[in-house]
């Protein structure tokens, strides 16, 4: 599923109709054949910069997380294990990290390579992100 954010009015940098923000969630394979999509991994949050900071990427957040709770799947996505504000604001979403969280080698090289998967249940509510 991707959900996109167009201005609804223009603005003295980009006209009406323009793509500030989208977010793409996809279904993951059914782990048994005939059983449902129960797992959709939250791929890519983007709000352009110049419009970040007034609640777009939540928005994004907001709908997707919504749909997939309606479809009865849980979420799951992957970050930096460094990034603590990234990790921070997840845990806000309902995501959760637990001890089985972080993949060693997820990639070869980039990003030293480690990353937290992070699963967030379905139907999980959304806290205060904690401050830095």
């Amino acid at each position: 599923m991707v959900y996109n954010a167009l201005l609804s009015e223009g603005d003295a940098m980009n006209p009406a109709g323009t793509l500030i923000g989208s977010v793409l969630s996809f279904p993951c394979m059914p782990s048994e054949p005939g059983q449902g999509v129960t797992l959709y991994c939250l791929h890519k949050v983007m709000v352009d910069s110049a419009y970040r900071g007034h609640g777009i990427g939540a928005a994004l957040m907001e709908a997707c997380l919504h749909e997939t709770d309606r479809l009865g799947a849980d979420s799951f996505l992957t970050v930096n294990p460094t990034n603590q504000a990234a990790i921070n604001l997840y845990i806000s979403w309902g995501f959760e990290v637990t001890e089985q969280s972080l993949v060693r080698g997820y990639y070869e090289d980039a990003e030293s390579g480690n990353r937290l998967v992070i699963v967030r249940p379905r139907g999980a509510k959304r806290t205060t992100a904690p401050r830095l």
